[in-house]
């Protein structure tokens, strides 16, 4: 019931998958109308008395807009709950409210029943000069028949994709088909398995730098490494002279080239870290630039595919790791393991043979050890960075949407989600660090047997002198930390270059086409604004099914032409297909001549100018939202501004209304995604950047489905003014909108039904156009026959 007043079941339809079809991450996989009914349909399914609808019915068409009104909100189902609703639909939706308020500016212009306001002149300033449909008129059952058969003639009423899968068995006894899993749209985060490869270990190499570098690092590691030897040895050479009364030299003379040996140590050390550091910072450096410009010229099936919380674990916690852990880890690596084989080799020299196989036979038992770490840390380490995208990605969703979830009272569920997400992350942590106790129970273990055995050796080797001894004793002492230490630095470079893994995942992505092609267009193309396409088919991945079949059109220049159709039968996957925002699988697109597959993205879409449904807008000020490039003077930004109605066409400058008027000051700021704008002021403000740019091509795409009917028509008027000489396509639900254009075209299921000039199909009443203008009530129907110029009937 719920989906049949929203007007979900034909969409539910439409999806390959039905109700059980994955929207993805802000509903990418929906349309803008598809949204407006899924957050109704969502308000009507609970049991709240009270409902605030915001504008539910600016991004549907005419006869959407009057079924949702007549069938959701005075049907039955809102039946004694209080509805406040918020819209631009004021003819539409005035004759069945109790109370209507009118508000200008901030302010209340009118508060009261619904009979007064229509008679009072308020109402005259809220819709279009010309009478809309009377609203007064319901709508006959003939005039819903005729919705329904623009809308799909063939479709049964109520038969949903649930309703398909549960059907009985058949009259031959057989079960029915079983239902095929839903196809995923947000793909699973891949876990890597095994030893980091070696590209992975080649790609941090050479980001850090060449040969030079590399040598460099070396010597230095090596001279630092050295310097304790040299310490430690001189100490030797100056105990045994006192012991066997040799010493020929002063105190002051050892201790002056101990103090040497020991500065030159210093600076060798310090310098070694300095050398690190500038490799690891040369590294991210050239990581990131990499997984930026990846993802910046991704193209855009990957954004539809991948949620938020994995770019922002890529570019958060895997830098984080490759900024600050993964240098000291692998400096300390190479330390540790020098100090390892300088320990080896001093030990061995003292105890000879016998100590060497000792220490081979202890080997073994070390890197069986470690290996077990190895693979069970670095498996935990992937681990944890995958399972901490969907904590992102929760979150993200949270912060945005904590309105919704406020108002409908799911904040206990989504804190659920969150704790679960959080023990689902913490838990390989948790063991990372269980497993690193393991191991150092068994290295302690193992360290004190190689300090015994050297001891050992020691007491049993004849003729060995008291300094070689301490020497050798000394040393091996300390292949108990160096040893736990060095297989726990290895495994945690092992461990950071898992973030490097991850990295190089996503820098590896497929891009975009180049974004300049040899040879480029004129400067001036396209000058005349004519586009030919041709058998043009669009599929968004290789696996999914077309969803434009074979268009074949011609847009002479300076035409407009609007484009009309249900939710779904690709109205703006045409549009995305001019800027190759998805490439054809078939067929061509030609501007002024020039095959759009032929020349560069960038020379492409500076040229051409689209107005989203969804507008776009990047924080800074205003002036750098309507001028990114600092092209423009202020007076013309200025008159961008006035002629999208934002601001008074008057120079009256009051205090008071430049307090209150923020597009007056070009320096306001714009917070992210626009979020201190209305939707309509943000479709506005893209309308006043394609003013300032002037394409001979413009694309809109319901650029004004959130304003108000009188701001629409002026719009209207601006839009025939400034671009006259260009080419215009127009997506709309308003038919007002399209309907004195040059041509418009109807389509459905991705295939153009019909593409003539409104007057021709107003006048042909079994076209779709004709029904569908039909729909809107006799008195509206008049005046779109008079607004397209077609003959009475």
């Amino acid at each position: 019931m719920t989906l049949e007043v929203c007007a979900l079941v034909s969409d539910l339809r439409i999806l390959e998958d039905g109700d059980d079809a994955e929207i993805g991450e802000r509903g990418v996989n929906l349309s803008g109308g598809q949204k407006a009914r899924v957050s109704l349909a969502r308000a009507v399914y609970s049991r709240a008395s009270i409902l605030l609808l915001d504008d539910v019915l600016s991004a549907v068409d005419a006869h959407t807009a009057h079924h949702l009104f007549e069938r959701c909100l005075q049907g039955e189902l809102l039946r004694g709950r209080t509805v406040v609703l918020v819209s631009h639909h004021v003819q539409l939706c005035s004759p069945g409210a109790a109370y209507v308020v009118a508000l200008d500016n901030g302010r209340v212009s009118y508060a009261g029943d619904s009979q007064t306001f229509r008679a009072s002149g308020v109402m005259d300033g809220l819709v279009q000069t010309d009478s809309a449909a009377d609203s007064k008129e319901p709508e006959t059952p003939a005039i819903e028949l005729e919705i329904a058969k623009v809308l799909r003639e063939d479709e049964p009423e109520s038969e949903t994709s649930s309703t398909v899968a549960a059907t009985t068995a058949d009259e031959d006894g057989k079960a029915p088909e079983k239902k095929k899993a839903p196809r995923k749209l947000i793909e699973e985060e891949k876990r890597a398995v095994g030893r980091i490869g070696k590209d992975i270990w080649k790609t941090y190499i050479l980001a850090c730098g060449g040969g030079v570098y590399w040598t460099l690092f070396v010597v230095a590691m090596g001279l630092a490494t050295a310097s304790p030897v040299l310490e430690n040895g001189w100490l030797k050479i100056w105990s045994g002279a006192v012991e066997k009364d040799e010493a020929t030299r002063s105190t002051v003379f050892y201790i002056s080239i101990y103090a040497a040996v020991t500065g030159i140590g210093l600076v060798f050390s310090t310098a070694r870290w300095f050398v690190l550091y500038y490799g690891s910072i040369q590294a991210s450096t050239v990581l990131y630039e990499r997984l930026l410009e990846a993802v910046l010229f991704a193209h855009i099936r990957f954004h539809d595919t991948i949620s938020r919380g994995r770019l922002l674990n890529r570019f958060g916690k895997d830098f984080e790791g490759i900024d600050s852990s993964l240098s000291d880890n692998f400096g300390r690596s190479f330390i540790n393991a020098l100090s390892v084989i300088t320990t080896i080799v001093a030990v061995t020299y003292v105890g000879g043979l016998p100590f060497l196989l000792a220490i081979t036979v202890l080997g073994y038992f070390y890197y069986n050890v470690a290996k077990v770490y190895g693979q069970t840390s670095r498996d935990m380490r992937r681990l944890d960075s995958v399972t901490r995208s969907p904590l992102y990605s929760l979150y993200g969703e949270t912060i945005s949407g904590v309105t919704i979830l406020r108002a409908f009272g799911a904040g206990s569920k989504f804190l659920r989600d969150m704790l679960r997400n959080v023990d689902t992350n913490t838990n390989p942590y948790f063991w990372m660090w269980g497993v690193n106790r393991w191991l150092s129970v068994r290295f302690n273990l193992t360290s004190a047997a190689i300090v015994g055995i050297t001891g050992v050796v020691v007491l049993l080797t004849p003729g060995i002198d008291a300094a070689l001894a301490g020497f050798a004793l000394a040393f091996a002492s300390t292949i108990t930390s160096d040893l736990l230490f060095m297989v726990r630095r290895f495994v945690g470079l092992e461990q950071s270059l898992v973030a490097v893994e991850r990295v190089k995942e996503f820098s590896d992505l497929p891009r975009e086409p180049a974004e300049f092609i040899e040879p480029r267009p004129p400067a001036s193309w396209p000058s005349k604004g004519e586009c030919i396409v041709e058998n043009l088919c669009i599929r968004y991945a290789p696996d999914l099914p077309d969803v434009l079949h074979n268009l074949n059109f011609t847009l002479n220049a300076g035409e407009r032409v609007g484009i009309l159709g249900r939710t779904g039968c690709g109205k703006s996957t045409l549009a995305l297909s001019f800027f190759r925002f998805v490439e054809p699988s078939q067929g061509h697109i030609i501007v002024d001549g020039v095959d759009i597959s032929k020349i560069g993205l960038t020379d492409l879409r500076s040229r051409l100018t689209i107005i989203p449904q969804d507008p776009t807008i990047l924080s800074g000020t205003l002036r750098s939202t309507l001028d990114v490039f600092d092209e423009y003077e202020d007076a013309e930004i200025f008159e961008a501004l006035r002629r999208v109605h934002l601001i008074p066409s008057t120079d009256v400058s009051e205090d008071s209304e430049v307090n209150e008027n923020v597009f007056r000051n070009l320096d306001s700021s714009v917070s992210e995604g626009g979020d201190n704008f209305s939707t309509g002021e943000k479709q506005l403000i893209c309308m006043a950047r394609a003013i300032l740019k002037r394409a001979k091509v413009l694309i809109m795409d319901e650029a004004t489905a959130s304003v108000d009917y009188a701001t629409d028509e002026l719009i209207g008027r601006t839009i025939r003014e400034e671009f006259a000489d260009s080419t215009i396509l127009t997506i709309a639900h308003r038919l007002r909108t399209v309907v004195d254009y040059n041509r418009v075209m109807l389509l459905d299921e991705g295939r153009i039904v019909e593409f003539d000039t409104p007057a021709n199909l107003l006048s042909n009443p079994d076209s779709r156009f004709y029904a569908l203008c039909k729909a809107t009530g006799k008195t509206e129907f008049a005046v779109l026959k008079r607004l397209a110029g077609a003959p009475d009937a």
